[in-house]
């Protein structure tokens, strides 16, 4: 019998561990399925609470977007590198901000092209414009005001460098390149808003180079600028200032083979030296600062400017009146100020666009001669001497200028020249398909 009892309580301990476990098993069995269920709703709650917040977020994004897009045009940094195409920004200009911008340095800006540009190509003009006062390195214009395929925005920028006579004209763009560096591209940056995608494109330019100049350079620059101005004397017309300060200007100044200055404006108005681009900014900027309207006019190889006297416009090019190499100036005679488009030595870009010239006044006397005969040639100079009583100008084909100043020299060498003076220079120029040739003394 207690053999028997033993078993039996043995058997009930089993009986019972066996309950236990089943019991056990059951409860993990439900804590699992329970917990699978409550985890699979917290997933589905999260997922709900996240695609809402996807959908809010896309939402206000495109509200946001839809805002912008009626406002916001241009964003702006400072330091962005020019590899980096992301889309965020120091800083956004509204379209209406750029509108109304007004440049603290308007006076030295003549707007000419401007007012030949279309509203959106103005709207990008004043952009740049805006970039160039504030030294931004990095302007993004966004497509979804401006269709960048139908605005030029090479012409706008190239129309705000011949306006400007703080903006050098050797910082051009290029269709998706330009000189020393500076480019624009398109731009594609993506947004994803769960399994949505936003796609935002624009045109992204690099203006490093619009810090060409700093702002100490600059300030000085217009500084020295007001300076020359204010040396014409009041009582002078528009025209007699532009020729004074002109020849004040240039009498000493001197052309540099393979200048590489950084400070092309400050340089030419401080050292006196420079190239062509140097010398027609820091003439426009002096005639700005005298209330003389100008612009640029710009070849392939070549940047002179042009400047509203009286109600005309004249070419006023120093190149042809600075030192170098074996040029000959005379105070009598400036041959690049006042000269008509006929005289242009290249084709001008965008001249539909540029100011006409049609008036002489350097070549105002100037007599054409067809033959590189001496004699006929001498008889022309001593008329146009006598009209204008200080030098006598022909002009001619440039096939016949070498053989004709070749005998020009000759026969004055040999020959007294009535109505010449006592001592006198037969000088020549090169203009296009166009030669002169002047006696001076």
């Amino acid at each position: 019998m207690k053999n028997e009892s033993a078993r039996m309580t043995k058997k009930s301990i089993a009986l019972i561990a066996i309950a236990g476990a089943v019991l056990w098993l059951c409860a993990a069995a439900a804590a699992f399925f329970s917990g699978r269920f409550l985890y699979e709703e917290k997933v589905k709650r999260d997922f709900i609470v996240q695609q809402e917040k996807w959908l809010n977020t896309l939402d206000e994004y495109e509200e946001c977007r839809d805002s912008l897009y009626e406002k916001t045009v241009f964003g702006f940094s400072r330091n962005a590198s020019a590899n980096d195409v992301g889309l965020s920004y120091d800083e956004y200009m509204t379209a209406e901000e750029i509108g109304a911008y007004e440049s603290p340095n308007a006076e030295f800006n003549s707007y000419y092209y401007f007012a030949q540009l279309e509203e959106d190509a103005q709207l990008l003009y004043k952009a740049y414009e805006y970039a160039f006062d504030n030294y931004e390195s990095v302007m993004f214009v966004d497509d979804g005001i401006i269709n960048l395929e139908q605005t030029d925005y090479v012409k706008v920028y190239r129309f705000f460098l011949l306006d400007s006579a703080l903006a050098e004209q050797n910082i051009h763009l290029g269709s998706y390149g330009v000189t020393f560096g500076a480019y624009a591209e398109r731009v594609y940056g993506d947004e994803r808003f769960g399994d949505i995608t936003v796609t935002k494109r624009g045109s992204r330019t690099d203006l490093e180079e619009f810090a060409h100049m700093s702002p100490e350079c600059r300030e000085m620059s217009i500084k020295k600028a007001r300076e020359i101005a204010a040396k014409a004397p009041d009582y002078m017309s528009e025209l007699e200032k532009a020729k004074y300060l002109y020849r004040y200007f240039c009498k000493d100044l001197t052309y540099v083979d393979g200048y590489d200055g950084t400070e092309r404006v400050y340089d030419t108005l401080y050292n006196r030296e420079g190239q062509c681009d140097g010398f027609s900014n820091a003439m426009s900027l002096i005639y700005s600062a005298a209330g003389i309207k100008c612009a640029e006019k710009i070849t392939d190889y070549h940047t002179w400017l042009c400047f509203c006297a009286d109600g005309v416009w004249y070419n006023a090019d120093l190149t042809y009146d600075c030192i170098y190499k074996d040029n000959y100036r005379f105070d009598a005679l400036q041959v690049g100020f006042g000269f008509s488009d006929r005289y242009l030595y290249d084709k001008v870009y965008y001249s539909e666009n540029a100011p006409s010239c049609e008036t002489e006044l350097v070549y105002a006397d100037c007599i054409a001669v067809e033959t590189a005969d001496a004699a006929s040639a001498v008889r022309a100079l001593q008329k146009s001497y006598a009209a204008n009583g200080s030098y006598g100008c022909v002009s001619m084909d440039k096939s016949i200028y070498p053989a004709l100043l070749n005998s020009l020299g000759a026969y004055a060498s040999s020959n007294w020249i009535e109505g010449f003076p006592e001592y006198y220079y037969l000088v020549g120029y090169e203009l296009g398909d166009t030669a002169v040739i002047f006696v001076v003394a």
